[in-house]
């Protein structure tokens, strides 16, 4: 028998040996089955079990849908006409003196400029061929002609305001030029923004042949590889009492187990390894599944800063700076395995991400699905549910705890224990660190407190008194500035760059405008408008814009050169002046007010000198 013959025969005979069920299974992607053609990008290449989300779709048709809609799926995807989201209409984009020009070939997106790295000296054509990022703002990466190596557009795009920025003004760094960062997206981005990631480098060439399971953040991320389930599940009832369901639901995971999941992007971690066999995690990709120990996978050592401690002098001071407070907390985005392991409910071995979080829209929950998908947060969890799931004996008598009036956004538990202290994406974030305001911390720290970060228009002094009355605080010693100024406005006109961009977000939050009242607050945000870092001026216009009662007369760049942003500046307070009702204004020098109502305008400015002006970079 010939070896064609051969090969025939047994196709025949496992045609007739293996169930109907194998032979639909055995039609979908394999390992290093069905990766596309293209060379020039990072491509979807099925291995070690991984079946792809669309495998799940026939038997989980409603929580399929809820991940669909969910930004874990298109935190990655290639270029098309459906995910790009940015103007490529052949207008001209010019920023930093670079000019760019974006353009769409049919369904291609290009962009011709200057070669980012300067290597080149003329004008260079690279085809963009995928996205990062569809909730706030979208990043851009091109084939750079090295095998699937990603070069990174010096450009991003804001969706709220939907206008192009420099990669540099949308993180919260000074003076930084990231050129193209070319192989950045194979070597990091690609561990939390894609499935089953694989760098693969090649490093004769210095360049990469990345491959993942899928594109973004799939069902097997949080389950586990599917192919033994789908096996499972089409195998015989006789052989099912035999074995286990090989797919894990996180949600029947113990809190840790469940939380570490998460931990496989959320956290602060280095790759760490003993020996040259390790770094075949470059090749293969990580070793962890669902279900398994994140803190024993060999190639992970979730990083944990305690200052003083004898691990922690490993760390540089601008390693520290950039990633946590002086404390230890961090102070970061995307790190909230961190804060939750940090935290005393995390300890009791029952709080997880799971008690706030859940990843499928539940079939009762009444939000909108888009609602939903904004943080994925259960039905109940806006409100203080997921504390009194635990702290069962605070529910009759939670205004007595907190001093505010059941109900009201001064008496949620996560506005207390989890305030906005956390910084990215232009925004301010929720610690996911469960503390308890201290005045005490806060001067430690300069950390801002839950209290002040709402109540903007009190200083440090009424704070602390209340904290003392209220739960026993010791007294601490404060400064004539600190007794009597503002904290939030002290913060925001001479903190540090990460206390002035919360700050700066705060004032457009609507609880803290509540609390604070809002007709004082324009003439404030409008000189942050001319901070030194672009983030915190955009934050500022951001939060400008959302004063409800201040309406601005100019539109505001806030890239445009400082001689054009003070201009505008000085016709926003104008207009405020103009404006705002006398009879309505703060007669307090708390908020740098005079008793007539007038603003304290050269003080504030003589302030702003005393700025603190230290350098940050801080790693989103």
């Amino acid at each position: 028998m010939g070896r064609i013959q051969r090969i025939k025969y047994l196709l025949v005979a496992a045609a007739v040996a293996i169930p109907l069920g194998l032979l639909a299974w055995m039609k979908w992607p394999h390992p290093e089955q069905l990766a596309p053609a293209t060379a020039s990008r990072p491509i979807e290449v099925l291995s070690d079990g991984y079946v792809g989300s669309q495998s799940c779709q026939k038997c989980h048709s409603r929580e399929h849908s809820t991940w669909h809609r969910s930004y874990h799926r298109t935190m990655t995807k290639p270029a098309s006409p459906q995910t790009v989201f940015g103007r490529f209409d052949g207008v001209p984009v010019k920023a930093r003196g670079a000019m760019y020009q974006l353009e769409t070939r049919g369904d291609e997106f290009w962009v011709t400029m200057d070669d980012p790295d300067g290597r080149l000296p003329e004008r260079i054509q690279r085809q963009i061929v995928l996205v990062t990022g569809s909730h706030h703002m979208q990043v851009y990466w091109y084939e750079t002609g090295q095998s699937r190596t990603l070069g990174q557009m010096p450009l991003v795009y804001l969706l709220e305001e939907q206008r192009w920025i420099p990669n540099e003004s949308s993180l919260l760094s000074y003076g930084k030029h990231f050129g193209s960062e070319a192989g950045r997206w194979n070597e990091v981005c690609q561990r939390c923004h894609t499935t089953h990631p694989r760098a693969r480098p090649q490093l004769e060439r210095d360049n990469w042949d990345t491959r993942v399971a899928e594109f973004g953040i799939g069902c097997e991320a949080c389950h586990g590889p599917g192919e033994e389930h789908i096996r499972y599940r089409n195998d015989s009832i006789s052989h099912k009492q035999q074995q286990h369901d090989p797919i894990l639901h996180p949600g029947r995971l113990s809190a840790k187990q469940s939380s570490d999941i998460c931990g496989q992007c959320h956290s602060m971690y280095i790759i760490a390894y003993k020996k040259q066999d390790d770094l075949q995690f470059l090749q293969r990709g990580f070793r962890f599944r669902p279900g398994q120990d994140l803190l024993q996978d060999s190639y992970r050592e979730i990083l944990l800063f305690r200052p003083n401690s004898e691990n922690d002098k490993r760390f540089t001071e601008a390693f520290v700076l950039n990633r946590y407070w002086p404390d230890g907390m961090v102070r970061v985005t995307g790190r909230e395995y961190n804060g939750l392991i940090e935290s005393p409910c995390f300890a009791s071995g029952e709080f997880s991400c799971l008690s706030c979080h859940k990843m499928h829209q539940a079939a009762d929950d009444p939000r909108p699905l888009d609602e939903w998908a904004n943080d994925q947060l259960q039905v109940g969890a806006h409100g203080d549910m997921a504390c009194l799931q635990c702290h069962a004996e605070m529910t009759e008598s939670i205004a007595e705890h907190t001093h505010h009036p059941q109900g009201s956004t001064g008496s949620r538990c996560y506005n207390c224990h989890m305030p906005h202290t956390a910084y990215g994406l232009l925004k301010a974030i929720r610690s996911h660190e469960i503390s308890s305001p201290s005045v005490r911390q806060t001067l430690q720290t300069g950390r801002p407190n839950a209290c002040n970060l709402c109540h903007l228009d009190k200083p440090l002094s009424w704070t602390a008194r209340n904290l003392t009355a209220w739960y026993g605080h010791s007294e601490v010693e404060l400064s004539p500035e600190r007794q009597t100024r503002s904290a939030a406005l002290l913060w925001l006109i001479k903190g540090n760059a990460p206390q002035r961009a919360l700050v700066a977000w705060n004032l457009g939050w609507p609880p803290a405008q509540n609390a604070s009242g809002t007709n004082w607050l324009a003439p404030f945000l409008a000189i942050s408008m001319n901070d030194p870092y672009d983030a915190v001026r955009q934050i500022s216009y951001r939060s400008l814009r959302r004063l409800p009662d201040f309406k601005a007369s100019t539109d505001f760049d806030f890239l445009a050169s400082e001689d054009q942003r003070l201009k505008v500046i000085r016709e926003l307070i104008e207009t405020w002046e103009s404006t705002a009702p006398a009879d309505e204004l703060p007669r307090e020098s708390a908020v740098f007010f005079n008793a007539d109502g007038r603003l304290q305008l050269r003080t504030i400015l003589d302030l702003s000198a005393q700025r603190d002006n230290q350098l940050f970079d801080l790693l989103e």
